[in-house]
């Protein structure tokens, strides 16, 4: 026979609602996507699969700069326009709150990336 739970032994139930909404995520201003994004950092068997997101996201950034800048293509410079529209909104989100989190530091980090890319295909005759 398992041994009851006393109140205040543990039990999930016995949270007070003012404790817990100061350590929930969701009350942090700053998380956003941090929360989800943090075990890819913190468990080195998963650094290859963000290594090749980081990739990727940085090539498909790299796209849309060349397309947009360099074949002034229309629907590239919407793709652009929606995708720093969105990045953006996600930084300064963070920025409101005096805080530059994982998420809007791989944004950044991806548009830098994307931006040496960019140069380096025009520079090289890539592109």
């Amino acid at each position: 026979m398992p041994p009851e739970i006393e109140p205040g032994d543990g039990d999930p139930g016995d949270v007070d609602p003012a404790e817990s909404e100061e350590k929930s995520p969701e009350s942090d201003p700053g998380h956003r996507g941090d929360r989800w994004i943090r075990p890819y950092f913190e468990d080195s068997a998963l650094w290859p699969l963000l290594i090749v997101a980081f990739v990727i996201a940085v090539t498909i950034a790299s796209a849309v700069l060349l397309l947009a800048f360099g074949d002034r293509n229309p629907f590239a410079l919407a793709a652009l326009l929606g995708l720093g529209w969105m990045s953006a909104d996600t930084v300064w989100g963070d920025l409101r709150h005096r805080r530059l989190g994982l998420v809007s530091g791989l944004i950044l980090s991806i548009w830098l990336f994307a931006g040496v890319a960019t140069l380096a295909a025009i520079r090289t005759g890539l592109f």
